[in-house]
């Protein structure tokens, strides 16, 4: 799934929450929340900031302190972001996916509907009197001998007709990297590694929802142990959080705070 390349400005709330900026720190305020829309949340350094707001280190630490630094928090994973912004990111991918089930929904109606309707029109009418091979009572519909029942196959069994089985590993590959971008990227998505997410997404129709798996990976970055936390530094990988035994721990909350 490709970035979103917009966000929704709130004039008049932006107008007003900046109303004692100068020009200045309103031009770099912009650019902080471009960048976060674009790549997620900022490093939580001066100088790259600076960078990012297109400024020299010195006038910019002076902006930041005065009214720049008050707009954004640190995550758990010692990273910048703003907290209505990642509101407003998390609203618009739940508003995107409903206008593509939308979508979908509508495609799948009009893709089979006619198909029906044109294999049951270019059908013939059974003639008066006649009496099916199979025994059955004349009087049957050609919808009951042909496409349901008396021992014919249906046509229609071997078209595809798409449903939520089908895991989006695409559109949840672009979560995890959304939200979690302090664990490790997919690079390569192999055969094994979609079977773990397949596996996990039919299990239970509540998976099949990619707002829920949203909120599964924002769980994920409040789980200190997984997001490196630890002795060793370890992190979580995608392949590893999707595996059963692993996916079931996460769950169960074995790796909350303590």
């Amino acid at each position: 799934m490709a970035k979103d390349p917009s966000y929704p400005m709130y004039a008049q709330d932006f107008d007003m929450d900046t109303a004692s900026f100068s020009n200045a720190e309103v031009g770099g305020y912009t650019r902080l929340l471009n960048y976060e829309w674009i790549n997620g949340p900022l490093p939580n350094s001066i100088p790259a900031l600076a960078r990012i707001a297109r400024c020299d280190v010195r006038t910019f630490t002076k902006m930041w302190e005065s009214e720049i630094g008050k707009k954004f928090t640190v995550n758990d994973a010692n990273m910048l972001i703003n907290r209505r912004m990642e509101e407003e990111r998390a609203k618009r991918i739940k508003y995107l996916e409903i206008q593509r089930e939308k979508g979908k929904s509508g495609a799948d109606k009009r893709w089979r509907n006619p198909m029906a309707g044109g294999i049951a029109g270019a059908m013939p009418e059974p003639s008066p009197g006649h009496k099916p091979e199979d025994g059955s009572s004349s009087s049957s519909s050609l919808k009951d001998n042909t496409l349901v029942g008396s021992g014919t196959p249906d046509v229609t069994e071997d078209i595809p007709i798409p449903g939520k089985n089908d895991c989006p590993h695409e559109k949840i590959i672009d979560i995890y990297h959304e939200i979690l971008p302090m664990l490790p990227r997919v690079r390569q998505w192999t055969p094994k590694r979609q079977k773990h997410l397949k596996a996990r997404w039919v299990s239970s129709m509540e998976y099949q929802d990619l707002e829920w798996w949203s909120r599964f990976f924002r769980y994920i970055a409040d789980c200190p142990h997984l997001i490196g936390k630890n002795d060793r530094q370890w992190t979580a990988n995608l392949e590893w959080i999707c595996q059963e035994s692993n996916f079931v721990k996460i769950l169960e909350g074995n790796y909350e705070k303590r």
